[in-house]
């Protein structure tokens, strides 16, 4: 029954995004903990992880349901108008972009290089 609805292509789509969203949440929660570990010292290491994860999981998330929630309204009256909610969503991947942009070009930490793994001593 599945297999024969209209809407399967449009549900194997959104199983893959889902499955494809966890992966990258679990690389994005384990790197920035390592992130974390090298940049700050012993002392405020659980300090800076914390407030790590609660700007992303916390606060990240109520302002993010806000700000899209306004959008919501502003962009989309009509919910069967797929050319709304193509601009709806073209909103955060554009914010994905430049801070994708951002980080790569702003982040430049010589602490972080690759370690030696050949001691020249």
């Amino acid at each position: 029954m599945l297999l024969t609805n209209t809407y399967t292509p449009h549900i194997v789509l959104a199983i893959g995004a889902i499955a494809v969203h966890g992966f990258i949440m679990a690389l994005y929660i384990v790197v920035s903990q390592m992130v974390m570990d090298m940049l700050a010292t012993k002392e405020t290491r659980s300090q800076a992880q914390s407030l790590m994860m609660f700007i992303s999981m916390g606060a990240g998330s109520l302002l993010g349901s806000l700000v899209m929630g306004n959008i919501l309204n502003i962009f989309v009256s009509d919910v069967n108008d797929l050319a709304q909610w193509r601009v709806f969503w073209s909103l955060p991947v554009i914010v994905g972009i430049l801070t994708t942009v951002l980080f790569v070009f702003g982040f430049r930490n010589k602490s972080l290089s690759a370690p030696k793994l050949v001691n020249e001593g």
